[in-house]
């Protein structure tokens, strides 16, 4: 299907700042976003205005304000309808509207992966949209998690309770519902079959995409403090080969550079000096 108008603004918000469409009246009011918890603070910032600010419990989201966290940090947000959402580690996101112009919660996840809870609809509440890349993903009363592998150009979306709306971004392939405990891929070239949570686009006797990055960050808690890395500047890609997941993960900071991991099934290896090194607590 064509890209539809909430996803191009949301794309847009990835490169400009806040979504730039017009309030109706009878839009439902904006809401506030609170900060609830940080965990591993030193490799958490927010860009806020262009300037690196450091986040702490208690503070308010702006619209426009982008979440960075590293390999071990987590944010939770609260909103004022009591949704909440958790940016898990090295995830990027940014809160591209707040219901202040489009009646609409709208989220652009450009790196990682973002969980979280949604209060059923009311029309006294605004829509809940998460948008990457390569998908929209329309939100209520619904727990769930969207991942984004910007390298590969692919977007999970898994829902434990609830359904979800999925619209692909390019041109021939159709809106996707997702039902609690189902889940769906989405790249630029192709949309997996909704499949259980878990199982979308994993490789035979293996895991999906999402779980293989899980699995290399896991194995890195107990070293990575030691490498004093920068949450400013990262990125990472998954790609395959004969059954085998490659995670790629650029770091900044003590060291810097592209570490690679390979997962199959779900044992985690290195794969190159430097992914050893950061393995090794960079010592």
């Amino acid at each position: 299907m064509r890209i539809n108008a909430v996803l191009a603004a949301l794309l847009a918000a990835m490169v400009v700042g806040p979504v730039a469409a017009a309030k109706r009246r009878d839009d439902p009011p904006a809401q506030t976003a609170t900060v609830t918890t940080v965990t591993a603070p030193e490799s958490v910032a927010v860009r806020h205005r262009g300037a690196w600010n450091r986040l702490a419990p208690g503070g308010k989201l702006a619209e426009g304000d982008e979440i960075h966290t590293g390999p071990t940090s987590i944010v939770g947000v609260r909103f004022s309808d009591g949704s909440t959402i958790t940016v898990m580690p090295y995830s990027q996101v940014v809160v591209a509207n707040l219901g202040t112009r489009s009646g609409r919660v709208q989220l652009a996840l450009k790196i990682g992966e973002v969980t979280g809870r949604i209060k059923p609809k009311r029309a006294s509440l605004p829509d809940f949209n998460i948008g990457t890349g390569t998908a929209l993903a329309s939100l209520r009363g619904t727990d769930f998690a969207v991942f984004v592998d910007t390298g590969y150009g692919a977007t999970l979306v898994s829902i434990r309770h609830g359904a979800a709306e999925v619209d692909p971004a390019f041109a021939g392939f159709a809106t996707v519902d997702v039902p609690a405990g189902k889940e769906v891929e989405v790249t630029r070239s192709k949309v997996s079959p909704v499949a259980a949570v878990g199982r979308a686009g994993a490789l035979p006797g293996g895991v999906n995409r999402e779980r293989a990055r899980a699995l290399v960050l896991a194995s890195l808690r107990k070293t990575v403090a030691g490498c004093e890395l920068s949450p400013e500047s990262f990125a990472f890609k998954i790609d395959t080969a004969a059954n085998t997941w490659r995670v790629s993960i650029r770091v900044s900071g003590a060291i810097s550079g592209w570490g690679v991991w390979t997962v199959v099934g779900t044992k985690v290896a290195t794969s190159n000096p430097l992914a050893k090194r950061i393995a090794a607590g960079c010592r």
